[in-house]
């Protein structure tokens, strides 16, 4: 049972990491340009604070993800050092 619960969570929250980032980025491209040509109401600003901060939350992610994929792969493949402290 809680396998199936980590999997469900790691399918909608990590899985697709890219997309989603690659989506905000969009979203936030569009706001942007919008903003550049005619006036951004209120809505508009609120939503972009929240796409910015969905960002951040994803950078996050990612960057724990990373360190994570790198200690496991320092871990498996040990350290490449050849030098022995005696």
């Amino acid at each position: 049972m809680i396998k199936s619960t980590i999997k469900l969570w790691h399918s909608n929250h990590v899985r697709n990491l890219p997309g989603k980032t690659s989506s905000i980025n969009d979203s936030i491209t569009l706001l942007n340009c919008k903003g550049e040509n005619d006036l951004v109401s209120e809505g508009d600003i609120e939503k972009l604070r929240r796409l910015t901060c969905d960002m951040h939350s994803l950078s996050c992610v990612h960057t724990s993800i990373c360190y994570q994929e790198s200690r496991l792969q320092w871990l498996k493949e040990g350290d490449v050092n050849p030098k022995v402290v005696r």
